[in-house]
């Protein structure tokens, strides 16, 4: 385990290097969310899996293989989280091209009155092909 005081200085070594690029995902990501929310469609849920593919890969590359490479000493735990989080990115990339995930409003029955009361505004659902 690692000391609190390294992980602290990694997560403020991280949080200063990459200021500029959180404000343009959080100001991107709302901007897709919001417009899948308003006009749920094929383009809306494109974004939206851009978006989660290319910031699932920014958190495996540049937090795990850039900044956090040296955090855990000598183990191989930071190259291990960051593959995770680059697998989970190329499986929303795929998507894009494959289109089995559709992000959409719960629209009937208990769903809807779920989704609206639990605060999850969005809902995944499988397409068959």
């Amino acid at each position: 385990m690692i000391p609190r005081d390294e992980f602290w200085r990694v997560m403020e070594a991280y949080g200063a290097g990459i200021r500029s690029a959180q404000i343009v995902f959080y100001i991107a990501g709302i901007l897709f969310i919001g417009w899948l929310l308003l006009k749920p469609g094929r383009l809306q849920t494109l974004l939206a899996k851009l978006h989660l593919s290319i910031a699932f890969a920014w958190n495996g590359i540049v937090f795990y293989f850039v900044f956090a490479r040296d955090m855990a000493g000598g183990s191989y735990g930071n190259y291990v989280f960051g593959c995770v989080f680059i697998i989970v990115s190329v499986l929303f990339a795929v998507d894009l091209f494959r289109q089995k995930m559709q992000f959409s409003i719960a629209t009937v029955g208990w769903q809807k009155y779920a989704t609206h009361c639990s605060g999850w505004h969005l809902d995944t659902a499988s397409r068959a092909s």
